[in-house]
């Protein structure tokens, strides 16, 4: 639990850093910082905290102009925000989105959204953002052309505002309102947000536009000395902001200045240093070469050697495994041999000892009893019919008890289990639809292959795990080889290296079989055989 939350307050510090970093309009940390946390919150699936994530990550993609990755990170944040029941953090993502379609111009969407948003607000009694959401209902409303739903929406907001101490909200309600409002109330309007944004020390730009535009509503209704003092204003709030622009470049520039001669020092001081210590380092790095090209010899012997010795066990595990299926082959012939020389003995042999004596019986008798022979006669002929019936059943049984104890999966599961034994590879088999037995000498060949392929993970791929599966359907089965090893180059099976693989491919297809591979460096191996039964 303890880790649960260190990790939930990195990935929230995270989230609070590419917030700064937005406002600050360095992106590419902002990114950053946004994309570490969405892993860990993802990794916690904390829903409210996965919405509010990719609300952020919504917003940087505004700030970097596509506005349909924008669309989709929304989409997302309300998605999680509904499933982990965030209703107040619902109602910000409707907005959000709101916004977003505001600004692709697709005014339904971003009515309904907005709508939503405020409906839910109410419900929850919150006035978080009203103020700003009121707004932006009814710049929806102008720009749709209905202006008495507009006017509602702003008297709510200007109600709103002064209910919850808004400032700043009021203000941007009087700004937004002038717009559309006649020269005279325009002015008022002007007027009333230049004074709060005055009083509130707000953003110079927000005073400079508010006093341009008031400016020239007073210059408009020929109220030329009204609106000199704004149009001053204005003027003085422009220079303010061009020579607090070129105070920045002026800083830069000295700041660059310093940086540069700092710079040159350093390279100066550095250079002085380097000669000081080029005697010394001649001799230091001739030592480290020497030393290192010993130690890499001494490591490159003893990987031989461990390799030597890895292949040794591995060629020995091979062995054991295939001795162990021979083994257990030639047991269950014998077993199967005692089991047929009990048959004949004891099912067979008293039939026919019988067989026998009727047919004495028969030849004594025959001249005198015509009648009882023949019916003697015919139930030794019935007698010998069983005893060829017993015959075949007996060679029936011999067959499918070989079949039974000796199957693909079987031996497959086996040669598995060694192995995994041994700890040099874990390997898994796997077998779907294959309650049928198929034909012997396919079994063989294709445990061939398989024992091949597993024979080369084990040597060549440093694999942790193996799988095997075998799909049959209808009269096809696919077998898969999977490795989590190394991998290589598909390029690399043109050269020597791949004169097994292409060995096993000729086999698969000598059985009318495809036989495929995928693989690259890194990313482990996946063999495909379909074969046709």
């Amino acid at each position: 639990m303890v880790e649960k939350d260190q990790i939930r307050n990195r990935a929230i510090t995270a989230m609070n850093l590419s917030m700064a970093y937005r406002n600050l309009r360095v992106l590419d940390s902002a990114f950053h910082f946004a994309n570490y946390s969405l892993k860990k919150l993802d990794s916690l699936q904390l829903n409210e905290d996965q919405g509010k994530i990719r609300e952020e990550l919504g917003r940087l993609w505004v700030r970097r102009g596509d506005l349909s990755k924008a669309k989709d990170f929304f989409l997302n944040a309300i998605h999680y925000y509904q499933q982990g029941n965030a209703n107040l953090s619902l109602a910000n993502g409707y907005m959000e989105l709101g916004n977003l379609y505001y600004r692709m111009k697709n005014w339904d969407s971003a009515l309904h959204y907005d709508l939503l948003a405020l409906n839910l607000k109410q419900v929850l009694n919150t006035t978080s953002n009203i103020v700003e959401l009121t707004n932006n209902l009814a710049l929806l409303y102008e720009v749709k052309l209905k202006p008495d739903s507009a006017r509602h929406f702003y008297n709510l907001g200007e109600q709103l505002a002064k209910a919850n101490s808004d400032s700043l909200g009021l203000a941007l309600i009087y700004f937004n309102k002038a717009v559309k409002a006649s020269d005279e109330e325009a002015v008022v309007l002007y007027q009333n947000a230049f004074s709060i944004y005055e009083r509130l020390g707000s953003e110079s730009f927000l005073l400079q536009k508010t006093a341009n535009l008031l400016g020239n509503k007073l210059r408009k209704l020929n109220q030329y000395e009204k609106a000199f003092p704004y149009d001053e204003e204005a003027r003085r709030l422009e220079d303010q902001a061009q020579k607090s622009e070129f105070r920045l470049i002026e800083l830069e520039k000295d700041n660059e200045i310093q940086r540069t001669e700092n710079q040159l020092q350093k390279a100066q001081l550095n250079q002085l240093r380097l000669e000081q210590k080029n005697t010394y380092t001649t001799a230091i790095s001739a030592f480290i070469v020497v030393v290192l090209s010993g130690l890499w010899l001494l490591r490159y012997r003893v990987n031989q050697v461990q390799l030597a010795a890895r292949d040794e066990r591995i060629e020995a595990l091979l062995q054991k495994q295939e001795l162990s299926a021979l083994s257990a082959m030639v047991e269950g012939q014998e077993s199967e041999r005692k089991r047929i020389a009990q048959d004949l003995h004891d099912r067979l042999g008293s039939m026919l000892a019988m067989v026998k004596l009727h047919f004495t019986t028969v030849n004594k008798s025959l001249a005198e009893l015509q009648d009882q022979a023949r019916e003697r006669y015919e139930e030794a002929n019935a007698l010998l019919d069983q005893a060829c019936d017993e015959v075949r059943k007996v060679a029936h049984d011999m067959v499918s008890g070989v079949l039974v104890d000796f199957g693909l999966v079987a031996a497959l599961k086996k040669m598995a289990e060694s192995i995994t034994k041994s700890g040099e590879l874990r390997v898994d088999v796997m077998a779907y639809g294959m309650t049928e037995r198929i034909d012997r000498p396919f079994e063989i060949t294709l445990y061939r292959i398989v024992q091949e392929l597993t024979g080369n993970v084990l040597k060549h791929a440093k694999a942790n795990e193996l799988t095997v599966q075998l799909i049959k359907k209808d009269n096809n089965l696919n077998i898969t080889v999977e490795d989590d090893g190394t991998g290589f180059e598909l390029s690399s099976l043109r050269g020597k290296e791949g004169m097994g693989l292409r060995n096993l491919e000729e086999r698969v297809k000598s059985l009318n079989g495809d036989f495929s591979i995928d693989s690259s460096p890194g990313n482990g191996t996946h063999i495909n055989m379909n074969i046709p039964l």
